[in-house]
């Protein structure tokens, strides 16, 4: 039989490290999950009261899911949604549970509907398709609680199997963009000394990050509002994310240098065969040159050296991302109606607007990072 247990506070989370990291490393789970970014979110993005889900069977800590509630404006409501932490950033979506059977995710909508704090929805927005937990979820709604909820497509994210050898990765391109690639480490070259610096080769993580700072405020990134050193926000949510998954070792940063000056990194994080690509730039001035190009290369042979199977592009599906790849997954989300004025008010005009359509799975739809809103 499982129980639940809700806490209530920032700090509730800390007491759980250890049963948190056994449970992150018990399965599949996204890397947005882990300690470190959970940290990292609630020192800089997210404000508020925060709700640990405490989830407990005979053989112990069988979940834990952080939530926090904030007001959102849809077709010109004002409603209270309940998220994950870990749903801010727009990554996969996942929750930190042993397994999704059916008997642990009804504990799980058992604790979300006892919560103290008000809301009017609750939304996991991108649960990749097959997801096993959202069957699970529509089964539960269906038969125990019958709750009002709608599952929707969202668009996908690109992703690289990278394969077991050095060879067998480039053949999965396009000849013409292995002959670019070519010609752009050959026009760094030309104009100095290139080299590749990893982070596992950083002593000091504090000079490392200022080196990534510089990077980033000599990028477009940085003017558009979307860099690293656009705001006090992230810069202060990326370092404490890579101090802490630093410690874990799960952290990986690559920058590339030009006569002894760096003008690329790429940062990601390593869970299980995994790598996801965290965030990444280039200073603007050796554009022609592509050297965020020649930097991610580098960075996929040495994930082929350390055994990584994939890599795994999990925000919006960018143009220049289908150069490297033309595989991707599509993602849905669920949002589920608590039984409040305003929820069954937001229930019922997005059902007559038909304004959430479902994305068409036969039409992926490029888009442009510059295009982006700063969130």
């Amino acid at each position: 039989m499982i129980s639940f247990e809700v806490l209530e506070g920032r700090n509730a989370i800390r007491q759980y490290y250890p049963q948190w990291e056994e449970l992150l490393g018990s399965g599949s789970h996204e890397s947005s999950l882990s300690i470190p970014w959970t940290e990292a979110l609630l020192h800089s993005y997210i404000e508020g009261s925060l709700s640990l889900i405490v989830l407990t069977d005979s053989a112990g800590i069988a979940g834990l899911v952080p939530l926090y509630v904030k007001e959102t404006k849809r077709h010109g409501m004002s409603l209270l949604t309940l998220s994950p932490v870990a749903e801010h950033f727009n990554t996969h979506s996942d929750l930190l549970l042993r397994d999704s059977s059916t008997e642990l995710t009804e504990a799980l909508l058992k604790a979300v509907f006892s919560l103290r704090v008000k809301w009017d929805v609750f939304r996991i927005n991108r649960l990749v398709v097959g997801h096993p937990l959202l069957e699970s979820l529509e089964s539960v709604l269906n038969s125990k609680f019958h709750y009002a909820y709608r599952v929707q497509s969202e668009e996908p994210s690109f992703f690289i199997k990278v394969g077991n050898s050095k060879d067998e990765y480039p053949k999965a391109v396009s000849g013409k963009f292995r002959h670019n690639l070519r010609s752009y480490l050959n026009k760094l070259r030309s104009a100095g000394e290139v080299s590749f610096l990893s982070i596992r080769e950083l002593q000091d993580f504090d000079k490392a990050f200022d080196t990534i700072l510089r990077i980033e405020e000599a990028s477009w990134k940085h003017k558009h509002g979307t860099g690293i050193s656009s705001t006090e926000k992230s810069r202060r949510f990326y370092k404490e994310l890579c101090l802490g998954e630093l410690k874990y070792g799960r952290l990986r940063v690559a920058m590339l240098y030009l006569n002894g000056t760096p003008i690329a990194y790429e940062m990601g994080l390593v869970n299980g065969k995994k790598y996801y690509s965290v965030h990444g730039s280039y200073d603007e001035g050796y554009k022609k040159s592509s050297p965020g190009i020649v930097l991610l290369a580098q960075c996929i042979d040495g994930l082929i050296q350390e055994g990584i199977e994939e890599l795994d592009f999990f925000g919006e599906p960018f143009e220049w991302q289908q150069n490297w790849t033309d595989k991707y997954r599509w993602h849905k989300s669920i949002l589920i109606y608590n039984r409040t004025v305003k929820a069954k008010c937001f229930q019922l005009v997005t059902r007559l607007k038909g304004t959430v359509a479902p994305v068409k799975e036969d039409k992926l739809v490029l888009r442009n990072p510059r295009d982006i809103t700063p969130g």
